[in-house]
C-alpha cells in the first residue's frame, strides 16, 4: 500500500509539472500573439488613415496592403472613406477584394450617382471585374429605394450576362421608373436567353413608354432572331 501510495504521489507530481511547463509556456507566447495582433490593428489603421488623406501614390499602396490582409472589419471604415474620397478607385479596390456580400453592398450602393462620377466609375470597375460574383449584390441593388441604383444595378447586370440575373431583371423590367424598366429590358437582352422571347415581346407592346418599349423589341430580337 505504500508503494503503491508513492506512485500516485509520483503521478500527481508529474501533472504538477507538465501544467506548471505549460502555463510558463503560454505566459511566454500569449503577450506575443498579444503583442503581434495590436502591431497587425496599428498598422491596419495606418494604412486607412493613408487611404484617407496620402497622395494618389500612397493610396495605391496602401489599398494593396489592406486587400492583401484582406479583413472584413476594414469594411465600416472603407464604406467612409469610399462614399466621401475624391479618389474612391483605391477604396472600392480593398473592397472588392474583401468580397463580402456586406463590401460588394457598399460598391453596389456607389451606383446611386447620375452622371458617370469618379465614384460610380469604380463601383463599375470593381463590380464588373468581380462577374458573377457581384450578381447577388446587384440583384439586392434591383431592389433599392434609389431609382438610380436600381437603373445601374441592371446596367452591370446587362455588362455580366449571367442568366442567373433573368428572373431579377424580369421582375425589374416591370418596375415603376421607366429608367430601371428600360435599362432591365436591355440587359435581358444581353444575356440572351430565348426563353424570355414571349415576355420581352409582351412589354414591347404594352409598356407605357416608348422608350422601353422600343428598348424591349430590340431586346426580343437579340435573344429570339426574330419578332
Amino acid at each position: 500500500m505504500p508503494l503503491l501510495f508513492r506512485h500516485h504521489r509520483r503521478l500527481l507530481l508529474l501533472a504538477l509539472l507538465l501544467c506548471l511547463a505549460l502555463s510558463t509556456l503560454l505566459a511566454v507566447v500569449a503577450p506575443q500573439t498579444v503583442a503581434a495582433q495590436s502591431e497587425t490593428g496599428t498598422r491596419s489603421q495606418q494604412l486607412l488613415d493613408q487611404l484617407e488623406n496620402g497622395d494618389p501614390l500612397q493610396q495605391e499602396q496602401a489599398a494593396q496592403e489592406l486587400a492583401a490582409i484582406g479583413s472584413r472589419s476594414f469594411v465600416p471604415d472603407l464604406t467612409r472613406i469610399f462614399m466621401a474620397t475624391d479618389n474612391p478607385r483605391p477604396a472600392a479596390t480593398v473592397l472588392g477584394a474583401i468580397g463580402t456580400p456586406a463590401a460588394l453592398a457598399v460598391l453596389v450602393d456607389g451606383l446611386s450617382d447620375e452622371a458617370l462620377t469618379p465614384r460610380r466609375n469604380a463601383a463599375q470597375l470593381i463590380l464588373l471585374e468581380k462577374d458573377v460574383e457581384a450578381v447577388p449584390a446587384l440583384v439586392v441593388g434591383l431592389q433599392n429605394r434609389n431609382p438610380l441604383t436600381r437603373r445601374h444595378s441592371a446596367q452591370v447586370l446587362g455588362f455580366i450576362g449571367s442568366p442567373r440575373a433573368g428572373n431579377p431583371l424580369l421582375r425589374a423590367a416591370h418596375d415603376i421608373d421607366a429608367g430601371v424598366r428600360q435599362e432591365a429590358v436591355w440587359a435581358l437582352g444581353e444575356i440572351g436567353e430565348a426563353r424570355m422571347q414571349p415576355a420581352l415581346k409582351a412589354i414591347a407592346r404594352s409598356d407605357p413608354d416608348l422608350e422601353v418599349r422600343i428598348e424591349a423589341e430590340r431586346a426580343a430580337l437579340r435573344v429570339g432572331g426574330g419578332f
